[in-house]
């Protein structure tokens, strides 16, 4: 006998719970697929045998029954139609007969048999005796008609996977004499017990012997010890006397009951041709558990309550989730990495796009449009309705670099491999915290809001303002003035913009009395103005924040603040940040947040005169983050490696590709001429190349590559060239990776590789998820997040460690409440869905980039 043969046994005899109480069967179990199939199998058996509730028999049944158990079918008794010991060893011998007779219990059947709570209960059956006769025993209501439909004729709110559908609301309340007279099976004898598991851990042996375990095809089958020929032959002939049964047995419905009740019941097994007759001690368990009771009352001995807690189907959204367990869901993605067959392979060369974005303008519209959300009814159905907020992206485990702007580090989720695998390379990339203290060269359209008269403590403050552009202006920077009021327009060009058409400019300005030189402008035509003249100058491979507009703002902005929003998220698109400074007592600061939001700038209020060269100083070193410009990043493959894929980027196409060179090429030249660091960019490089143009302080990234190995060995080798902006050098920083013969054990780092590729794998089903919104799948969305949610779930049972991970249970959490939202009222009339889709869009970002500031 096999190991797996054995320990299958021991389950079946002794009960599923034995796994976690034989620490041996324990370890064989969670390392064996197969024993591991047929344990949930065996749960999914009781589960639907311990809910099937107690039915009266046809009239016919219940003869055949008493012919059964007389033993020779030929002296036996009618039993009376009313005697409930008889109906219910029909009914729990009928339940038998169904399952043993081939059918699989698949989570449709599972659910239906909800409906039928109580039919058979694996220990004991509900029997009623009545000591007197001339009373009527305690009749079992029989559940509604429309509780026992299938499930393509459900009502809607059930039908519907993420529909609400309590445990409660499937069963029928049992009557209320026969709950107030229960006398529970605790007071049956452990001899009797002891005879009943053993007979029905025999019953489940058979039916787990012909069940397909799992749900979906991909599963891997697993079965039971298989029959022989002779128990074969006579699950054919039961299968053969079930149908003709069913043909030919009497219709007895009572009143409100459907035919598709009637249908669950089955002949009892002993009545059936070729079955096997039980034994005289067997067949006088009925009269055993037959307890005696006071006169003149009903005493009813119910059966115990399975000691072996059932996990009910999980709910998604308030609905009866229609997927595999989420240990299930894990170990089919993590055999999924490993296949080697049926694969695609790419070129080991060329550009591949850039995933290292943190401030994509596209994302900052998401932003924007996601700050006007109203999430008031979102509040009233989760009761915090932040959602995308609260996702970020993983902690990584690189050491900050020394003497440096970045360090890179090569690891893989496995450490060891034996012949031919398939893996995943990390390529990770981390910044130093300190900022290297320059900034890039700004360009900035101030305008110079003076719609309404201004004092001379506000004068002052704006003078000293524009003193302060002057005397922060470097080499390389594009400054202009655009006038808000009178005179309106182009105050100062930028070729203009030194101390002398400055000075010459503000003495014009605040100038009192006679005629004003030129018609006013309102602020939104002075600030689209503004907009052109940075448009002109903006250069592409410019950090973000490196073009702005600056608005310096001595009045309340209501009256325009619609318009002002529209064009401010339209020139962050554009790559154009818009940056507020209040000065005055005039302004609306809530107003100016609101529109800064939109504009992903800042806003910062100028208190005195004094402080304005500081003020200006932050505003022109916000773009200063960046601690490295022109990041090359070079993979080399080793011979024999086979490239599958890098998650979440593409390869580029070759016009695509001289973009990013020339990108680099004209990043390089500005770097040198603006830094002194030589200039060193132009030929291309063996291997994979990826260009990242800014890598920002303190932010660490990591590039996964799908790849197979011919075996133990050299996998690649990895430079990251780059200009140092932290000590004004050209850097470069190099790692190496191989990998190991035999079977070492994974670790933390291996972990860590895993762990980034379910980061993306969250990030993918939630850009699926948003686009099945945009197109009006609601369900469809559902079943992708539930999906997402069983395999982080899945995970965090399977890998070692994961259980208390705090990133993945936040993961978990948040798709639990996206969930929650997706099945709420609102969402289901088809409000809010263009919202929703827009923070799961925001949540593939945010999974997987850092923040941007």
């Amino acid at each position: 006998m096999s190991r797996c043969t054995s320990v299958q046994e021991r389950i079946a005899d002794e009960g599923v719970e034995l796994v976690g109480r034989d620490a041996a069967i324990g370890e064989h179990v969670a390392g064996c697929s197969h024993c591991s199939a047929f344990a949930e199998a065996l749960k999914r058996v009781d589960a639907g045998m311990s809910r099937l509730p107690p039915k009266a028999a046809p009239r016919s049944v219940l003869q055949r029954a008493a012919q059964a158990v007389a033993g020779d079918g030929k002296t036996s008794t009618t039993p009376r139609p009313g005697d409930p010991g008889a109906r219910n060893l029909a009914a729990a011998l009928a339940a038998v007969v169904v399952l043993s007779a081939g059918f699989v219990l698949t989570e449709s059947v599972q659910l239906e048999l909800q409906g039928l709570d109580g039919l058979y209960d694996r220990q004991s059956s509900v029997v009623s005796q009545a000591t007197d006769e001339s009373r009527p025993p305690v009749a079992l209501t029989a559940p509604a008609a429309s509780r026992l439909a299938p499930l393509s004729v459900l009502p809607e709110s059930l039908a519907e996977p993420e529909a609400l559908a309590e445990p409660e609301a499937l069963a029928e309340p049992a009557p209320p004499r026969l709950a107030a007279e229960s006398v529970f099976a605790d007071q049956l004898s452990k001899e009797q017990k002891k005879r009943d598991r053993k007979s029905s851990d025999k019953v489940r042996r058979e039916i787990v012997a012909d069940m397909a375990i799992g749900r979906d095809a991909g599963d891997a089958a697993a079965a039971a010890p298989s029959s022989s020929g002779r128990d074969v032959d006579q699950a054919a002939g039961l299968r053969g006397a079930l149908q003709e049964y069913r043909r030919t047995a009497p219709r007895e419905f009572e009143e409100g009951q459907s035919e598709a009740s009637v249908d669950y019941f089955a002949p009892p097994k002993s009545a059936l041709p070729g079955a096997k007759q039980p034994r005289a001690n067997e067949r006088d368990d009925v009269a055993r558990r037959q307890l005696p009771a006071a006169p003149g009352k009903v005493g009813t001995v119910a059966a115990a309550k399975d000691k072996r807690e059932q996990n009910a189907p999980s709910t998604v959204g308030g609905g009866l989730a229609q997927s595999p367990r989420p240990r299930q869901v894990a170990r089919r993605f993590l055999a999924d990495q490993e296949k080697l067959t049926g694969l695609s392979f790419q070129s080991g060369s060329g550009y591949w796009a850039n995933t290292y974005v943190p401030g994509d303008p596209a994302i900052r519209l998401l932003e924007a449009r996601l700050q006007r959300w109203d999430r008031s009814l979102l509040r009233a159905s989760l009761g915090d309705a932040r959602l995308e907020s609260e996702a970020r992206q993983n902690w990584q485990p690189f050491d900050l670099p020394e003497n440096a702007a970045l360090a890179t580090y090569l690891h893989a989720d496995k450490r060891a491999v034996n012949g031919r695998s398939r893996l995943r390379v990390q390529v990770g990339i981390q910044a130093s915290q300190k900022r290297s203290g320059l900034r890039p060269d700004m360009n900035v359209g101030v305008v110079l809001d003076l719609r309404r008269p201004v004092d001379d403590v506000t004068g002052a403050k704006l003078r000293a303002l524009v003193m302060a552009l002057a005397e922060a202006r470097q080499p390389g920077d594009r400054f202009s003035i655009t006038v808000a009021g009178h005179p309106g327009g182009l105050l100062v060009a930028p070729e203009a913009f030194r101390h002398g058409p400055i000075r010459v400019a503000l003495q014009s300005l605040f100038t009192t009395g006679g005629e004003q030189p030129a018609a006013a402008m309102d602020l939104l035509a002075a600030l689209h103005s503004a907009s052109q003249n940075v448009r002109q100058g903006d250069d592409a491979s410019a950090p973000l924040g490196a073009s702005l507009v600056l608005l310096v703002s001595t009045a309340s902005i209501a009256e325009q603040r619609e318009s002002l929003e529209r064009m401010a998220h339209e020139n962050a698109v554009a790559g154009i940040g818009l940056s507020v400074i209040a000065v005055g007592g005039g302004t609306d600061l809530a107003s100016i947040d609101r529109l800064v939001l939109l504009g992903q700038g800042h806003r910062r209020v100028l208190n005195a005169a004094e402080d304005a060269g500081k003020l200006v100083d932050r505003e022109l070193h916000a773009a200063s983050r960046a601690v490295a410009r022109a990041v090359r990043l070079r993979i080399r493959l080793a011979p024999g490696v086979e490239l599958i894929d890098i998650l979440g980027s593409t390869n580029l196409s070759e016009q695509a590709a001289q973009r990013v060179r020339d990108a680099e090429r004209s990043i390089d030249q500005r770097v040198a001429r603006n830094t002194g660091i030589r200039a060193d960019r132009g030929e291309d490089e063996e291997g994979i190349q990826i260009v990242i143009p800014s890598f920002f302080a303190g932010d660490s990234h990591a590039v996964l590559l799908d790849v197979v190995v011919p075996g133990p060995g050299p996998v690649a080798d990895v430079s990251v060239r780059y200009k140092d902006l932290v000590y004004r050098r050209n850097g470069v920083a190099r790692a190496r990776l191989a990998i190991e013969d035999g079977h070492t054990g994974t670790g933390p780092l291996e972990h860590n590789v895993l762990k980034n590729q379910l980061a993306h794998a969250l990030a993918r089903s939630a850009a699926t998820a948003s686009q099945q919104l945009e197109a009006g799948d609601r369900r469809g969305a559902v079943r992708t997040l539930t999906e997402a949610r069983e395999l982080i779930t899945g995970m965090r049972e399977e890998i070692p460690g994961w259980d208390n991970d705090n990133e993945l249970r936040a993961d978990e959490t948040l798709l639990a409440q996206y969930l929650t939202a997706l099945g709420a009222q609102f969402a289901r009339s088809g409000q809010h869905h263009d919202r929703l889709a827009d923070s799961l869009r925001y949540l593939a970002f945010r999974r997987l980039t850092p923040p941007h500031e």
